[in-house]
């Protein structure tokens, strides 16, 4: 009797252990099947997680690659500035000297035009006097051909008067002349006669 009191207690015990194992079986099932789940869940956001990561690492290299482009770019218009600038230095160092030289002509060119119009400037004094002794001379013709005129008129005048006293001269000549005529003629006239008588006294 002892030892089947004994026998009862420990298959007790070991049916309370067994339930034990059983209650934490169904634990550790339960845990399992919630770590399963857990673990699907977390592939499931690992795989999420490596798409977007894959999709980053395309838009990544998408703009490395732009990137470049831009740096290409950049450095290919640094290239291009740096060689306008030169040209843009140059072009205005030759502008420079094109003014200064420019500058220079014009400096020389008014020196010039100043020794040009002060030449012009005495020219044109030189010119007056000449102008003003040419005008007295003038004046001075003028005087003459006014005296000459003058002259002229008397001259004009006495010719008429002369012309008159030859004409009147000549009028007497002429009638002398038929004076002489007639007394030649009378004087012929008496000769004749007086033949005439001569004869007749014979």
């Amino acid at each position: 009797s002892t030892t089947s009191d004994s026998n009862a207690e420990e298959l007790a015990a070991a049916r309370v252990e067994l339930q034990t194992y059983k209650t934490d079986l169904h634990n550790a099932q339960n845990n399992v099947a919630t770590l399963k789940q857990s673990l699907s869940e977390s592939e499931e956001k690992v795989k999420a997680l490596n798409e977007q990561l894959e999709s980053h690492q395309q838009e990544m290299t998408k703009v490395q690659t732009e990137l470049q482009v831009v740096k290409s770019t950049l450095e290919k218009n640094r290239a291009q500035m740096r060689a306008q600038v030169e040209t843009a230095e140059k072009e205005y160092q030759e502008c420079v000297a094109e003014a200064q030289s420019l500058a220079a002509k014009q400096t020389q060119m008014a020196l010039e035009y100043n020794q040009e119009l002060r030449k012009l400037q005495d020219n044109e004094e030189e010119l007056k006097v000449k102008l003003e002794e040419e005008k007295m001379k003038y004046q001075e013709l003028e005087l003459e051909n006014k005296g000459l005129k003058s002259k002229s008129d008397e001259h004009i005048k006495n010719e008429k008067t002369l012309n008159e006293r030859i004409n009147n001269l000549e009028q007497k000549k002429k009638k002398k002349k038929k004076i002489k005529k007639k007394k030649k003629k009378l004087k012929k006239k008496k000769k004749k006669k007086k033949k005439k008588k001569v004869h007749c006294v014979d």
